[in-house]
């Protein structure tokens, strides 16, 4: 299930933006008509997003060749609140745009608010957050930061949570991150892949530098199975 929707993303993005953009352009003619569509959208995709998060998750890497990198998949309770968020703005700027025409401040301030959370959620369904292997290190990706864990800080996994993992490094001085960070160096967030899987295999591809060359092959994949 987490393969079949990280391949489709742009579909998912265009499925829950294009009836927001309709719902916003009509939605001071439905009125209260439209609550409780809303509200079942959002109902829907709150329960969606707490089975996800209660179901265990798949010990699988996705091969990415192009890169090559093995990656996390997407993570399917955070994906699962796009479509009730969306909907959820798209009928608060409807209301207010058509309900306060003659007031072009409100109707200003509301249409930016908006767009923002519009452009957010889709943000967030486009670019959930991921963990790269790569041959030259580990790199974690969040909408708003990074990290990058090359193989020469010769990284351990100190601790396993089930949405957090904790490195400790021989070189600490060759960590790299970029932007918004709130785990610090040492915390990689773990979503869409089991967290002791994920560490597993961190912890072997530290300890074996000859078999990183084949990270994001087919071959390479399969023997994952077995770590």
């Amino acid at each position: 299930m987490t393969l079949w929707v990280d391949r489709r993303r742009r579909l998912f993005v265009a499925a829950v933006v294009v009836p927001a953009c309709a719902l916003v352009s009509v939605g001071g003619d439905l009125g209260v008509a439209a609550v409780p569509l809303v509200g079942g959208v959002l109902l829907v995709s709150i329960v969606l997003s707490v089975a996800a998060y209660a179901a265990p998750r798949p010990e699988v890497l996705f091969a990415r060749p192009g890169v090559p990198a093995f990656e996390t998949g997407a993570d399917l309770s955070v994906l699962a609140l796009v479509p009730g968020l969306v909907a959820l703005s798209s009928a608060w700027v409807a209301g207010g745009i058509h309900a306060r025409a003659s007031d072009w401040s409100f109707q200003l301030l509301t249409g930016f608010l908006g767009v923002w959370a519009l452009a957010f959620c889709a943000a967030v369904a486009w670019r959930s957050p991921t963990v790269r292997l790569r041959s030259d290190g580990v790199e974690a990706r969040q909408l708003f930061g990074g990290l990058f864990v090359p193989w020469e800080a010769r990284p351990t996994v100190a601790d396993m949570r089930p949405y957090r993992l904790a490195l400790t490094y021989g070189r600490p001085e060759l960590v790299r991150r970029r932007g918004w960070w709130p785990l610090g160096p040492h915390g990689i967030p773990v979503t869409g892949v089991d967290a002791g899987f994920l560490g597993q295999v961190i912890q072997y591809y530290g300890q074996d530098a000859g078999r990183r060359a084949g990270i994001g092959t087919g071959d390479e994949r399969g023997l994952l199975t077995g770590v």
